[in-house]
């Protein structure tokens, strides 16, 4: 799994997204649509992305960063869980 961000931070269409592959070396393809955005965020957030994947003390956690104000960006921090659908 490749996450990644779409468009410009400060274009009002900032949004994080996945692709997929069956192996490193396959062609990855994108997941429709987008995973993360400002509506799935209830609109609090502007422009979510520049995300990483941690592994802590086994949890997954999706590190972000968003605007809070139109002149300040901050990070969040949020659970994610990855569930096999084929090729487990």
């Amino acid at each position: 799994m490749l996450f990644y961000s779409g468009n410009g931070y400060n274009s009002g269409r900032y949004f994080i997204n996945y692709a997929t592959a069956d192996a490193l070396c396959d062609e990855f393809v994108k997941h429709p649509g987008e995973f993360l955005n400002q509506h799935t965020l209830d609109d609090a957030y502007q422009n979510p992305g520049g995300q990483d994947v941690l592994h802590a003390h086994r949890h997954e956690l999706l590190v972000f960063h968003a605007y809070t104000t139109p002149s300040r960006r901050s990070m969040f921090v949020a659970g994610i869980r990855f569930t096999c659908r084929s090729h487990c």
